[in-house]
């Protein structure tokens, strides 16, 4: 059964991608950090990326530095137009892999001079540090490869791997927390009001997403090749969260662009108190910082629709065969209307899910909580959105199951 050796697969993957993060950087003693803002940002994308500030194992930059350079052609591609729209995929496969080597490097190099290393392996210390670098670059395109891997022979791809990690740090969250509750820490009113927060904001962000990455919006359409008894059943259909999840998590590695630049500076100029003040505004749990952050998801989330959906695309196809939305008309003005309703709709769901997460992640800001449960939220929510992919991609694999004795092997893969 196909769906069955797509599960196993994904099984193998997994187990290999979590013996990974058990196996620890050669010639690392340990980590400290180095700037101000780390522990809020890196523990935040640590939770969903797997990127671990604390922890040196070999998959220590996870797919991080792979998100970052993926965000960035996207949005790249869409800025160019058509012209670049029409690039090929192996193109932007390769585009996204030189970008992410790149991201890599200066990933590895911040993390490294960060870090307390060993003196029994090399000599010289410029060499350990060379060889930490490369073991961390090469053990974030493992994971790129495994998670590649996956796509092809899996299930669920990429964000597989970030479930292992979402799993893991939500079992995490939750046991400190219960022990934060039987010591008492929760027995106040306050307390008591940060749970029910929390808890709210996690059933309202679940039941928000599930409910937006099933609805769809139907547009009529009107195809010159259907009969006119089937015309009313013809329609183009659009989610209702027009960019999806992957938003979410996009911003957690697109965020990472200026704090790469932050750590840079900061190496070459510790005592100036500019850059340092920079530096604390880009801190998750500091008001301008979660501004700043809530802004980057809306404006990733209307972009990255644009790129899932494609109007000037679409209204191209649609021109060519004839076919158009019933009261407008082909070519140009299918492509506006299309683009005004992504817009609107992509607005109204990042609207939505971005108030679910910034409200969230204000606990902390407000109730000057140490505790990492204020991101419980925002992990149940991407828990959600994966969830949805994972059981639609399921739902296909079963149809192709029964389809198989009809189309064969060769035919469905």
């Amino acid at each position: 059964m196909r769906l069955r050796r797509k599960l196993i697969y994904t099984v193998f993957v997994i187990g290999i991608y979590i013996l990974g993060k058990n196996i620890p950087l050669p010639g690392v003693v340990r980590q400290t950090n180095i700037l101000s803002a780390e522990n809020n940002l890196m523990s935040m994308i640590e939770l969903v990326l797997g990127s671990d500030s604390e922890q040196t194992s070999i998959f220590a930059l996870d797919l991080a530095p792979w998100m970052t350079a993926s965000i960035i052609v996207q949005l790249s591609s869409m800025a160019g137009g058509r012209n670049n729209a029409r690039t090929s995929s192996i193109a932007i496969q390769r585009r996204t892999r030189w970008m992410a080597l790149f991201f890599a490097v200066v990933n590895a190099c911040i993390r490294s001079s960060s870090m307390e290393l060993a003196s029994g392996i090399f000599e010289n210390a410029f060499l350990t540090r060379a060889m930490v670098i490369l073991v961390m670059v090469t053990g974030a395109f493992v994971v790129l490869w495994l998670a590649e891997q996956n796509k092809e022979k899996g299930l669920g791809g990429v964000i597989c791997i970030i479930l292992v990690n979402i799993l893991r740090n939500l079992v995490q969250i939750i046991g400190e927390t219960l022990v934060d509750i039987r010591q008492g820490q929760y027995d106040s009113a306050q307390g008591l009001l940060v749970l029910g927060l929390i808890v709210l904001f996690a059933v309202g962000g679940m039941v928000a997403m599930v409910i937006l990455e099933n609805g769809e919006i139907h547009l009529a359409v009107q195809r010159v090749l259907i009969d006119s008894e089937m015309e009313k059943e013809n329609y183009f259909a659009m989610k209702a969260n027009p960019a999806g999840m992957q938003a979410m998590m996009y911003v957690m590695a697109f965020y990472l662009v200026p704090y790469y630049i932050i750590c840079i500076l900061q190496m070459i100029w510790p005592e100036n108190a500019m850059i340092s003040s920079v530096a604390g505004g880009f801190n998750l749990y500091h008001p301008l910082g979660l501004a700043l952050y809530v802004f980057m998801y809306l404006l990733i989330a209307v972009s990255l629709a644009y790129v899932q959906i494609s109007p000037s695309d679409i209204a191209q196809q649609m021109e060519e065969k004839g076919d158009c939305i019933v009261g407008v008309r082909p070519g140009h003005d299918t492509e506006i209307c299309l683009k005004r309703i992504v817009l609107h709709y992509a607005l109204i769901s990042a609207l939505i899910l971005g108030s679910i997460m910034g409200a969230a992640m204000s606990l902390r800001v407000a109730f000057s909580l140490d505790s990492d449960i204020v991101m419980l939220p925002v992990l149940i929510m991407i828990l959600s959105g994966i969830m949805q992919n994972i059981l639609s991609e399921v739902r296909t694999m079963k149809v192709l199951d029964q389809y198989k004795p009809l189309l064969g092997e060769n035919e469905i893969r």
